[in-house]
């Protein structure tokens, strides 16, 4: 069997009391208040660190914000931590003043039994308040599949289905030899070329960055085959470029100091024969993201398909 991930993409929208503007990033703050709302609703062994805990593989914020590793996992031999089981993303901006946030939370495999638990506690977040001035939000809708699984009596509808993503085997090439794919980095991308974070790295080394994810991913959370490593041929040339580094602030509360999360954002053209490999590895990068920290909303693509006449 190739690689295959089952998945669920959640849409939320909540709803500010009133107008707000993000100084933030606004994924890094999502992030933040779910993580920290998830285990105070979660955690059953305060006087104990994750690592330590006897549930660490079970807990709904253990197993979705530290992900643990078994010692002996032969994937992950010498880690303690694997990556998480879902990304996020919003269609919301820097500076933007708005008072709404459109939520997006991909899923990814059995992690979808989680849904609850995040739901309540992005409830339990918007009933406290975000920001300095704690401003209040409700969760006024929750899409998934196009129906709204918010219930009227306040609770989630989990009977739906997983959409399905699976790696296509090497084929005829689908699109001509002018044709062209153009990728875009809707949120920045942190892909290291020559042991550095850069833009200068080349389209072969984003498509092997998301084969490496798309292994440990479908490993974890799916079904993997080692011959992810080895499905994709590539033949293209890239013929425009137009990216920049762009650096966001964000405060760790683990290392309690400001960090920068930078990375790249913009476009990449290529021209060339695409077969139906790279187009299902490029389809899985908009879907699970790629580079580093996808969970903070970060490496989010999207690829556009252009034909030449």
């Amino acid at each position: 069997m190739s690689a295959l991930l089952k998945y669920s993409v959640i849409h939320f929208s909540l709803f500010f009391e009133q107008k707000i503007s993000f100084k933030i990033y606004p994924t890094f703050i999502i992030h933040s208040v779910l993580g920290k709302e998830l285990k105070q609703l979660s955690c059953i062994f305060r006087n104990k660190e994750c690592s330590e805990c006897p549930v660490k593989f079970t807990c709904p914020y253990s197993y979705i914000f530290e992900t643990p590793v078994k010692k002996d996992d032969k994937v992950f031999l010498g880690r303690n931590k694997a990556p998480h089981p879902y990304v996020i993303s919003s269609e919301n901006y820097l500076n933007e003043e708005t008072d709404n946030i459109k939520l997006e939370l991909t899923m990814f495999g059995e992690t979808i039994k989680y849904l609850p638990y995040i739901y309540y506690a992005l409830l339990k977040a918007g009933a406290r308040g975000v920001f300095r001035e704690r401003v209040k939000y409700t969760i006024k809708e929750v899409y998934v599949n196009n129906c709204n699984i918010l219930k009227a009596d306040g609770n989630i509808d989990m009977e739906f289905e997983q959409s399905r993503w699976q790696l296509e085997k090497p084929d005829h090439e689908i699109l001509n030899d002018e044709s062209i794919i153009e990728v875009l980095f809707l949120s920045p991308l942190r892909l290291k070329y020559r042991g550095k974070y850069g833009e200068d790295f080349k389209f072969e080394d984003l498509l092997n960055a998301i084969n490496r994810r798309l292994a440990f991913i479908c490993y974890l959370y799916g079904n993997y085959n080692e011959e992810i490593y080895n499905t994709c041929v590539y033949d293209f040339e890239e013929i425009e470029r137009r990216l920049k580094w762009l650096d966001l602030n964000y405060y760790s509360s683990r290392q309690k100091t400001a960090i920068k999360l930078g990375g790249v954002i913009g476009s990449i053209r290529v021209k060339g024969r695409f077969d139906k490999s790279v187009l299902s590895l490029l389809k899985a990068a908009e879907l699970f993201h790629v580079g580093k920290n996808p969970s903070f909303g970060l490496g989010k693509v999207k690829m556009k398909i252009i034909e030449v006449e």
